[in-house]
């Protein structure tokens, strides 16, 4: 909480300068009055949400990983479980796989189908040796299913990774 107050801090002279720079106006639908805006305001601000994003704001829904390949997490990965969040306006996910951060891009084509692309991670060296299997089949990932506060993520209709809601 308070490196957050640090961040928030430390981006409002940004924000102010932004704000102070120019403007346009808006017309609201239906509205008889039109609101000025500053157009730098939503920038910073959408830049500013996608940084909590990442740094797992409260608002912001995180999974924990608890079984693998129908193995319990706790047993692969014994001091740092993999977690992740999905940030729903970039249609991405961040999270670690236990050592190092990772990102994805997604798309979901419904509430079940799920595609999984473009998946980079962080390169600190690490002693455990399932990292590179989950990011291998968290690349496989075509399907996913929420029932309230589990997460599968499925490949071919089975299950290989389940998160738990924290």
């Amino acid at each position: 909480m308070k490196n957050r107050f640090y961040i928030f801090v430390g981006l409002l002279p940004l924000v102010l300068f932004t704000s102070c720079s120019s403007s346009k106006k808006v017309s609201d639908a239906g509205a008889d009055t039109a609101k000025v805006i500053p157009k730098e305001v939503k920038s910073v601000k959408t830049k500013l949400d996608r940084i909590m994003v990442y740094m797992g704001a409260e608002s912001v829904m995180k999974w924990r990983l608890t079984s693998f390949n129908t193995q319990e997490a706790s047993e692969l990965y014994p001091t740092n479980v993999p977690m992740m969040r999905f940030d729903e306006p970039w249609k991405q996910i961040y999270g670690t796989t236990g050592c190092n951060k990772f990102t994805a891009y997604y798309e979901k084509s419904n509430n079940s189908n799920i595609n999984v692309s473009r998946i980079s991670a962080t390169e600190m060296p690490c002693n455990n040796n399932n990292e590179s299997l989950f990011l291998d089949t968290f690349k496989s990932v075509n399907g996913i299913k929420e029932t309230g506060n589990t997460l599968s993520l499925l490949s071919n209709g089975q299950s290989v990774m389940t998160f738990e809601r924290f």
